[in-house]
């Protein structure tokens, strides 16, 4: 794991762009093909976090699942069912997984709460497959979540708020334009006020600068 300058846990400390860029030129050989999946899968490693959460329609609660990569704030999988199950946390890490195509060995680590979707056989056996190492919340402390539920309360005032659906597609059609916004568009204050995508961008251009 990465050394932390400011001795706090890595797995939700927030790293600037420019120190990450001079380790990460010295670790992966950015002139190699394939240079800017590398990079973003060395930003993941640095933790991830699942959470979910309800929205309600006419047609009952659709739930979201969602994770999210804690270097960029980007979320990089989500999914929404009808129903509680365990393969709505697994398929959001899939998709992550498959977008950031991480190395095994990087040591990622994800965090979530101690629901028992992602307690369960099924997700750990996901996360051992990945080469993911869990982390779960503390008993009784909310704060180690504070990202997601921060997202999930941007989603449901920004977008939700106000809003009644009548089915659980349009609630779907709805949240999906909101994430996909969300990951190009909206300003984050713990990016310096960019976009997780344009933070991402301009940290690529960074280390590309670097190394050239």
């Amino acid at each position: 794991m990465t050394p932390n300058p400011k001795g706090k846990d890595p797995a939700f400390q927030f790293y600037a762009a420019d120190w990450l860029a001079d380790e990460a030129v010295s670790v992966m050989g950015l002139e190699e093909e394939g240079a800017y999946i590398r990079a973003l899968c060395y930003c993941w490693r640095e933790g991830s976090i699942g959470d979910l959460t309800y929205i309600a329609t006419e047609e009952g609660w659709l739930i979201l699942a969602v994770v999210i990569d804690l270097f960029s704030r980007r979320v990089v999988g989500w999914s929404m069912q009808p129903d509680m199950r365990r393969d709505l946390v697994i398929d959001a890490l899939e998709m992550a997984w498959f977008q950031r195509r991480p190395d095994r060995e990087a040591g990622l680590i994800f965090h979530s709460d101690r629901g028992s979707q992602y307690a369960s056989d099924d997700f750990s056996k996901v996360l051992k497959q990945c080469g993911i190492t869990p982390s779960m919340t503390r008993k009784g402390n909310c704060w180690d979540n504070a990202c997601s539920e921060t997202l999930f309360g941007s989603l449901k005032v920004e977008r939700l708020h106000g809003q009644r659906f009548e089915t659980i597609r349009q609630a779907k059609d709805e949240t999906i334009a909101w994430l996909l916004w969300y990951n190009q568009t909206r300003m984050h204050s713990t990016l310096h006020y960019a976009s997780p995508m344009q933070f991402e961008k301009e940290w690529m251009g960074a280390i590309m600068e670097i190394a050239a």
